[in-house]
């Protein structure tokens, strides 16, 4: 879950056990924004931190599910945050349909036609000014 205040452009955040969310910095920077806390649900009564960072101007915050990250190649090998990192770093600029295309089609061919096995769910928000 996340609050992104448009006054003071700070996101908080609270991550329960899911992947790490992408935070590419204008300046070139690539922020990991990791869990808070455990998978939702395995403990009663378990805690959950909140984390804050501030959006600065043409800050692209990438949020995704583990269908993108987890997508198979023919051989088995696994997708992963690397490269979804190097897509994001590689589009940073680009404005985020063409960021959401150019993931989209790079999961694709690395999959080279393996049947997704999870749901993928990308979101992309672009701090403007």
């Amino acid at each position: 879950m996340a609050v992104l205040d448009n006054a003071s452009h700070r996101l908080r955040y609270t991550n329960a056990g899911h992947n790490p969310g992408l935070l590419l910095r204008h300046d070139g920077e690539t922020e990991r924004l990791p869990a808070t806390g455990i998978p939702l649900g395995i403990l009663p009564g378990a805690e959950y931190g909140l984390e804050e960072r501030t959006l600065d101007v043409g800050d692209t915050l990438v949020l995704y599910t583990d269908g993108i990250t987890e997508a198979c190649d023919p051989d088995g090998e696994e997708y992963g945050l690397e490269r979804l990192q190097q897509v994001g770093r590689s589009h940073a600029q680009a404005d985020l349909e063409e960021l959401e295309d150019a993931i989209e089609r790079d999961v694709a061919q690395f999959a080279r036609g393996v049947p997704f096995a999870d749901d993928r769910t990308l979101v992309l928000l672009r701090r403007l000014d």
